[in-house]
């Protein structure tokens, strides 16, 4: 005669609240977004996005610098990108955190887009009143000398109405 034998073992806390739980590990990122065309520039105002989930994005402060804070269990892979209006992007940087060590990100250098071309550089708007508006595309820098036709105008900067 056979005789099977069968042994169920289940698991039961310990007294003081054992088993395990995963380490959860805070890790601060810090980096600068620059000008690649002026090495140690900072971009102020450069958008900067954490691949994580959830993303996390943040924008740099007057000098370029970034910080942000993941929370994560274990090693946690993910992409770092930074954008700004007129400045091509860069590569993604590819990051690996593994405990709660700070992390400094490599400096993120972002190249000047190209400047409109043609017409669609300025627009100016006829009077419909005592001035013309002149419309500026983004991403111009240069204004070369005879783009405009001459005309007698008076030029005021709506954030500093004062000057002339």
């Amino acid at each position: 005669m056979l005789t099977v034998t069968v042994l169920l073992l289940t698991a039961c806390p310990s007294p003081s609240g054992g088993g395990t739980r995963p380490t959860t590990y805070t890790t601060t990122v810090t980096g600068t977004v620059q000008d690649a065309s002026r090495p140690g520039v900072g971009l102020p105002g450069a958008k900067v996005t954490a691949t994580t989930t959830p993303e996390i994005t943040t924008i740099t402060d007057a000098g370029g610098a970034f910080r942000f804070e993941v929370t994560h269990s274990g090693s946690l892979s993910f992409t770092l990108s930074a954008e700004k209006a007129c400045y091509n992007t860069a590569p993604a940087q590819s990051i690996t955190l593994t405990d709660n060590t700070p992390y400094t990100a490599e400096a993120i250098a972002l190249t000047l887009a190209p400047e409109p071309e043609g017409s669609s550089r300025f627009s100016l708007t006829p009077p419909g009143g005592p001035a013309y508006t002149l419309t500026i595309a983004d991403c111009v820098r240069t204004i070369a000398a005879g783009e405009f036709t001459p005309v007698a105008v008076k030029v005021t900067d709506p954030d500093n109405p004062a000057a002339q």
